[in-house]
């Protein structure tokens, strides 16, 4: 289309000067040939960069709408987003605040699966204790504690450094004492 209209610009150009014509001034022929080249300049970014224009822009609509408080429609644009662009950095990110927007929007069901997939997927991402804490925090809300203090005790061993570990800890110590175990909570 830009090269149609480059063409067309041009086109126009040469035939009111070759018939010398009044029908374009210079200043307009000056101004279309800067019209043409902006749009072909334009046409050509955007080609060579358009998958990156698009990603951010997908992002940065589910952003918004977390931000505006949607929380359904905030979660299905993230995950639309992690299965439109598989291969994109914000793809764990993307994950992370699906799940967190479906824990907003009271979904259980929901945060767990796609915490779940972001901790399959991405199990060192800097946002992976704190969806392993999330479903500890779940689970013990759903009243499984057992599957609550498991999530919970995940965090030790696999994120020595994570800020979340004295919480967790102690969330697993409170869901043992829920379940009923009292001694492995000691």
């Amino acid at each position: 289309a830009s090269h149609l209209l480059t063409y067309s610009c041009f086109s126009i150009v040469f035939t009111s000067s070759s018939q010398g014509g009044n029908f374009l001034n210079r200043s307009i022929i000056r101004r279309l040939a800067n019209l043409s080249s902006a749009v072909l300049v334009t046409a050509v970014l955007a080609r060579s960069g358009g998958v990156a224009a698009a990603e951010n822009d997908d992002f940065r609509f589910a952003q918004r709408l977390q931000r505006d408080g949607m929380f359904i429609a905030a979660a299905e644009e993230y995950q639309r987003f992690s299965e439109k662009y598989p291969e994109s950095p914000l793809r764990p990110v993307s994950l992370f605040n699906a799940g967190e927007s479906w824990m907003r929007a009271a979904r259980a069901a929901e945060a767990l699966a796609v915490f779940e997939s972001l901790l399959t997927a991405y199990p060192s991402d800097e946002n992976a204790c704190k969806a392993r804490y999330y479903r500890g925090d779940i689970l013990r809300a759903m009243k499984k504690y057992r599957e609550a203090a498991d999530e919970f005790m995940m965090i030790e061993d696999a994120f020595p450094g994570c800020p979340l570990k004295g919480r967790a800890l102690l969330g697993a110590g409170e869901s043992l004492i829920a379940a009923g175990d009292s001694p492995a909570a000691a």
